[in-house]
């Protein structure tokens, strides 16, 4: 018997996440959110396409999804161009929702996703483009380094930010929520 890897996979916290979006009545930001959030992925999937390197796995999550490229084949040229693809959709859409006037929740989630992606953290687009940039003068083992002093120094700002953030009054978790979560996943990977 053969055993076939599912190559396109949604994952449960994706159905919960949905189910909860219609249960409670913000459908419209989240769907927006979810749909900004695929197209930015079909950014990388295009792009990974082009450099010959097809993905082997794809999980959709709520905000986005994770690819598998296959390793050791691509070069540190096309590793920033499948990274930055994503980002760049985000900014397209982000043009034409204020073209268009496709409303201000769309065009912020377009602007926070290209953002947010392209900050030098482990994990993220902007990481995997200052990895590869510095892979192209350094050793691997001072490239990854770097990368993660990055990674620590922003993940504490944005830390002690939304914890100021989350106890000046205004009282939102969200940002301290995706702080925490982005910092799971750098030290998640990392292993």
């Amino acid at each position: 018997m053969v055993n076939k890897t599912k190559k396109f996979i949604i994952h449960p916290s994706t159905i919960i996440f949905l189910i909860i979006l219609s249960i409670s009545g913000v459908g419209y930001e989240g769907i927006i959110t979810l749909f900004c959030a695929l197209v930015h992925e079909l950014g990388h999937y295009f792009a990974a396409k082009i450099c010959r390197a097809a993905p082997t796995r794809i999980v959709i999550y709520p905000f986005g999804a994770d690819m598998a490229l296959p390793i050791g084949l691509r070069s540190y040229k096309a590793d920033i161009f499948i990274a930055l693809c994503g980002p760049t959709l985000n900014l397209i859409l982000l043009f034409l929702g204020i073209t268009l006037s496709l409303g201000e929740f769309f065009c912020a989630c377009n602007l926070a996703l290209a953002f947010i992606n392209l900050m030098p953290i482990r994990g993220l687009d902007g990481g995997t483009v200052l990895e590869n940039l510095l892979l192209t003068f350094l050793t691997p083992n001072t490239a990854e380094r770097v990368l993660l002093g990055s990674t620590f120094f922003i993940l504490l700002f944005l830390y002690l930010f939304s914890v100021y953030f989350l106890f000046s009054g205004v009282g939102d978790p969200s940002l301290f929520i995706i702080v925490c979560a982005m910092f799971v996943s750098s030290v998640v990977r990392r292993r």
